[in-house]
Formats: C-alpha cells, sequence, structure tokens
C-alpha cells in the first residue's frame, strides 16, 4: 500500500522544495503524534467527554484550512498541486496535505482544550457511585502485560477505567465510587476511585 502511494506521490514531484519550510513541517508533525499521545493517554481517559466532540475537534480544522492553504504547503513540498485527467494523484495529494494539516493542529486543539477543562476544573470534589456494566481485560501492546478495566456510564457518556491487574472476576459485582470534579469548560474530570461491595 505505503509503495503504491510512493509511487503516486513521486510522478507529482516537481522539485526540492523548500527544505527549511519542510523541516519546519515534520517538527509540527511529530509534535502532533506526541501531543495525541498525551490526551489519548493522560488526559481523554480522566475526562467525561463525548468522542464525539473530542473527534470534531480533531479533524475539523483540517477540512476548514485544507482548501485555502493545501497549493502553498505542496509548493514547500515540491509537489504539483493538480493534474489534468489523474484523480488518483489529486485524491491522494489533497489528503496528504489533509494529514499533514490534521495532526498538528488537530491535536493541539484536542490537547489545549482537554489541558485547560483538566487543570483549570474545580476543587470541589464529589463522589458518585457508579455500577460498571461491564468488567473485561484487554492486552496491552506496550507493555505485553494484561489489565483489567470496567466500563460505565456517568451523566449519559460511557467511560473505560483501566483498573490494572486486579481479576476481574473481583470487581465484576461491585460498585465504584468514583471521585469527580467539574472541569473549567464543563466536562467532569475523575481525580480518584476505589470499588465498593453491593449493599
Amino acid at each position: 500500500m505505503n509503495t503504491v502511494v510512493q509511487k503516486i506521490l513521486t510522478a507529482g514531484k516537481i522539485n526540492k522544495g523548500k527544505a527549511k519550510s519542510q523541516f519546519f513541517i515534520n517538527v509540527a508533525v511529530m509534535l502532533g503524534f506526541g501531543l495525541f499521545i498525551i490526551w489519548v493517554l493522560f488526559l481523554y481517559p480522566k475526562t467525561f467527554i463525548e468522542i464525539k466532540l473530542v473527534l470534531l475537534l480533531l479533524f475539523s480544522p483540517g477540512l476548514i484550512l485544507t482548501p485555502f492553504i493545501y497549493k502553498r504547503i505542496l509548493s514547500i513540498c515540491g509537489y504539483d498541486p493538480y493534474q489534468k485527467n489523474n484523480s488518483t494523484y489529486n485524491t491522494v495529494i489533497i489528503s496528504a496535505v489533509y494529514f499533514l494539516i490534521t495532526v498538528p493542529i488537530g491535536n493541539i486543539i484536542v490537547t489545549i482544550f482537554l489541558f485547560i477543562n483538566y487543570f483549570f476544573a474545580q476543587s470541589e470534589i464529589q463522589i458518585v457511585s457508579i455500577k460498571p456494566y461491564h468488567a473485561g481485560e484487554s492486552n496491552s501492546r506496550v507493555t505485553y502485560t494484561t489489565y483489567s478495566h470496567i466500563e460505565i456510564e456517568w451523566d449519559d457518556i460511557e467511560k473505560r477505567i483501566n483498573v490494572g491487574r486486579k481479576r476481574v472476576e473481583s470487581i465484576s459485582d461491585k460498585m465504584i465510587k468514583v471521585k469527580i470534579s467539574k472541569g473549567l469548560l464543563g466536562y467532569y474530570i475523575i481525580r480518584g476511585y476505589r470499588f465498593e461491595n453491593l449493599k
């Protein structure tokens, strides 16, 4: 698949482009991937927020900006912005530009949004009791270990909480008491939790 895309893109390469500007684009993309890891692993799991909103914040900037700046980015990278009678190339090149815009800008917006909501949340803590509707196990591709998780629903938002290496049987029939505080932007933050037996 990558070879096919490379052949398509090679056909549109017209010059070397601007090396310094390409360096900054590459740095921006790497920064975007770094921020993606941060919000996926640390901010989103602790925030009661609809994934649809997060995805809207992630993908919308690219959709808005691509039509206005794709020619500029292609010029920097040394690619032909349009080839007559070559719809495959035109589709791939626009998709590549959308990717180059979305990865840094989309992830910056999502990270800032979740960061502001999390770190400027109210100090007042509430405790809510929730009965998990599912408990299961997952395998980590990073650490190659198995960990348990529960799935809960609160405020009409579903959330998966990873609970470490607890046995599923030991948590599947328990209530979970979750410490939450209201984020600056109105989305509740998980501050901690503990399991309790059903009464």
